[in-house]
C-alpha cells in the first residue's frame, strides 16, 4: 500500500515525509523486563540510561557504544540525573515499601548506596547539592548537602507523585489524591495548594508558564498553564495514545514522547514537536515498525534545538508482564520535519464534510478530501483519522491518524497491492463520524 499526499503551489500546502530523523542507536540483545526506566546527557557524547534490572548504562561517544557500570545496589533504577559532569543521582525500588537512593560524584565511576524506608514516586536536583523526593505517605524529603542528610517535609495527601523546581526556592509538586498541584516558592518551608487536572507528570520552564499531561488508556492530554496554575488550557489530546514524557527546551519548542495504543497494548512509537508554545503539534519519524510490544517511547531529552536522545520504557501488554528488546534513539536535526498531511486551502471550513473521492470508480489511484471547521468550543486542533476498509469490514489501511487544525485536507490511496472490488473510507474527527463506498476496478 502506498499512500502519498498531494503536493499544490501557492494556496496548496507542502505534506514533508521525514526520514531517519530519530536514528536508532542501541538495541537490546534479546527480550527481557529489564526496560529503560530514564536517561540523563551530559552533553552530546556522554550519557546514562537508567534499567529496571538495577544496571545503568553509559556512552562516550555519543551512543555508538554502551557498558554497563558497577555498584549500582540491587533495586531496580527507576530514575537518573545528571546535575554536572561529574555529579548525578538515580533511585530505585523494591516492591512499595523500600527505596535505593545513588549518588555518584566521578561521573560514573563508583556510586555511593543508600537505603531509603519508604516508596520513592521521584527525585529533582537543582544542582548539585539540593534536591527534593517525593514519597508515598505524602513526605517531601529535602537535602541541602548532597544526600547526606534529609529534611522531612510533610503535606495533608498521600501519593506525591511527582516534582519539579525550576530553582533552589520555587517548585511544583503533584498530588495524585483529589487531583492538587502544590507550590512553594521559599524551598519548601510553605506551600500553596492549588486544584489541578490529574497529572502524570508537570514540567515548569519558570514560575507562571508550565506543561502537565494527563493519561488515560484511551486517550491523553497535555494542558498549559501561563498564571502558576491558576487555569490550564488543554494543547494537545489525542485518542489512544499514551504520554510517556515531555520535554521543553524553552517556552515555545518542545517534544512529547509516547505510544500508540490498541487494544490496551502498545503498538507503535510516537513522538509529536511544537514550536509555538503547544498551539500544534506535528509528529515526527521514528522509522519503519511493526506492531510489537516493544514500540512504546518512554523518557525524552534535548540537549538543545538539534540534539536529543530516548528510550523506551515500560510497555502495557495484555496477558502478563512484557518483555522487549530495550532500545534508544538520537537526533541531531531536532527530529526533523513533520510527517503527516497539511490543509490544502487557507480558509477555514464551516462544518465537517467528507467528499467521494475521485475518481470513482478508480485503478488504482484515488483521491480522497475531507474538511474540518474550528470546534464550538473554538478548539482548532482535533484527533482525527481516515480509515480504509473492505468489504467485509477489515481494516486495510489508516491514511491519516494524528492532530490536525481546522482546514480542508486532500490525500491520495494507491490500492496496486489490493484486489478489485467495494471498499469504504471512514472519516473520524471529534465526535464527527461518516463513511463513504469506493468501488476499484483493475
Amino acid at each position: 500500500m502506498l499512500v502519498k499526499i498531494n503536493i499544490i503551489i501557492l494556496q496548496l500546502a507542502i505534506c514533508v515525509v521525514s526520514f531517519s530523523q530519530w536514528t536508532q542507536i542501541y538495541q537490546s540483545n534479546s527480550n527481557y523486563y529489564g526496560f529503560f526506566a530514564g536517561l540523563s546527557f551530559i552533553n552530546q557524547n556522554t550519557g546514562f540510561v537508567a534499567c529496571q534490572d538495577s544496571s545503568i548504562m553509559k556512552t562516550t561517544n555519543g551512543g555508538s557504544n554502551w557498558f554497563s557500570l558497577s555498584g549500582t545496589g540491587n533495586h531496580g533504577i527507576g530514575f537518573i540525573q545528571f546535575t554536572s559532569s561529574n555529579t548525578g543521582y538515580a533511585f530505585g525500588n523494591v516492591g512499595f515499601s523500600n527505596g535505593q537512593f545513588l549518588k555518584t560524584t566521578n561521573t560514573g565511576n563508583n556510586w555511593f548506596v543508600q537505603s531509603m524506608p519508604y516508596y520513592i514516586f521521584f527525585m529533582d536536583f537543582v544542582d548539585n547539592y539540593t534536591g527534593y523526593i517525593t514519597d508515598d505517605n505524602g513526605f517531601i524529603h529535602k537535602t541541602t548537602n548532597g544526600g547526606l542528610n534529609w529534611i522531612n517535609i510533610n503535606l495533608p495527601v498521600l501519593y506525591l507523585t511527582y516534582v519539579d523546581f525550576i530553582d533552589v526556592n520555587t517548585g511544583f509538586v503533584v498530588a495524585s489524591e483529589n487531583q492538587r498541584l502544590f507550590i512553594t516558592t521559599n524551598g519548601g518551608l510553605n506551600w500553596q495548594v492549588k486544584h489541578s487536572p490529574a497529572f502524570t507528570k508537570v514540567q515548569f520552564l519558570n514560575s507562571s508558564t508550565g506543561f502537565g499531561f494527563y493519561n488515560d488508556f484511551n486517550y491523553a492530554i497535555l494542558y498549559k498553564t501561563t498564571n502558576n496554575g491558576d487555569g490550564w488550557l488543554n494543547t494537545f489530546q489525542m485518542d489512544s495514545i499514551f504520554i510517556s514524557d515531555v520535554n521543553f527546551i524553552n517556552i515555545n519548542t518542545g517534544w512529547i514522547s509516547g505510544s500508540k495504543l490498541f487494544n490496551n497494548a502498545v503498538i507503535y512509537r510516537k513522538i509529536f514537536k511544537t514550536t509555538n508554545s503547544g498551539l500544534s503539534w506535528s509528529e515526527q519519524y521514528t522509522g519503519n515498525i511493526e506492531p510489537d510490544s516493544s514500540s512504546c517511547l518512554g523518557a525524552i531529552q534535548m540537549l538543545d534545538s538539534n540534539n536529543g536522545y530516548v528510550s523506551t520504557g515500560y510497555c502495557e501488554v495484555v496477558g502478563g508482564r512484557p518483555t522487549m528488546k530495550s532500545r534508544i534513539y538520537k537526533t541531531t536535526n531536532g527530529g526533523g520535519g513533520p510527517i503527516g498531511i497539511e490543509p490544502v486551502y487557507s480558509n477555514i471550513p464551516d462544518d465537517y464534510k467528507l467528499h467521494q473521492n475521485y475518481p470513482n470508480p478508480f485503478n488504482p489511484v484515488t483521491m480522497i478530501s475531507f474538511e474540518i471547521p474550528i470546534r464550538e468550543n473554538g478548539q482548532q486542533i482535533v484527533s482525527t483519522s481516515l480509515t480504509i476498509y473492505d468489504i467485509t469490514g477489515k481494516e486495510v489501511s489508516v491514511l491519516v491518524d494524528e492532530q490536525l487544525r481546522a482546514g480542508k485536507y486532500e490525500i491520495e490511496w494507491n490500492a496496486e497491492n489490493y484486489t478489485s472490488g467495494v471498499y469504504f473510507y471512514t472519516l473520524r474527527s471529534g465526535n464527527f463520524k461518516e463513511t463513504k463506498k469506493m468501488l476499484m476496478i483493475k
